[in-house]
């Protein structure tokens, strides 16, 4: 074999390397994209995951704290319904009470007019009297 021929042979694989070399780093290259899509999309997966997950938290709370707004309005219609009766009945009480003072107060006017009017006949009987 010549120098020459030494020569080309070395090019060639000199050539041929360097598109091995070449293709190697392109592969390096699109498995090292791969895997970092890959990241990406598990990064991408956790996130969401995570999302969700706080979104049912709030959601739930949500719920939560609007059940207890509703047990408080139950309790204060109940509370408010209670004190409405009493006030009623207190009232019909004050009337009733209101209605039997009034019923002894004119029992007592009356009998002072029964004792008036006794006491201004008795002279006048006694008077006419033989």
């Amino acid at each position: 074999m010549t120098l020459e021929q030494e020569q080309q042979v070395k090019t060639r694989t000199a050539e041929q390397n360097a598109k091995i070399a070449a293709f190697e780093a392109e592969r390096r290259r699109e498995a090292e994209q791969t895997r970092i899509l890959a990241e990406r999309q598990i990064q991408e997966t956790e996130i969401d995951r995570e999302q969700a997950v706080r979104s049912r938290k709030v959601e739930a709370e949500r719920e939560v704290r609007i059940k207890e707004i509703e047990q408080q309005q139950v309790t204060e219609i109940a509370n408010q319904t209670k004190s409405i009766a009493i006030a009623a009945k207190s009232e019909q009480q004050s009337q009733a009470e209101a209605r039997a003072n009034l019923a002894l107060a004119e029992a007592v006017s009356a009998q002072q007019n029964v004792e008036t009017t006794r006491q201004t006949a008795e002279p006048i009987v006694l008077n006419k009297l033989p």
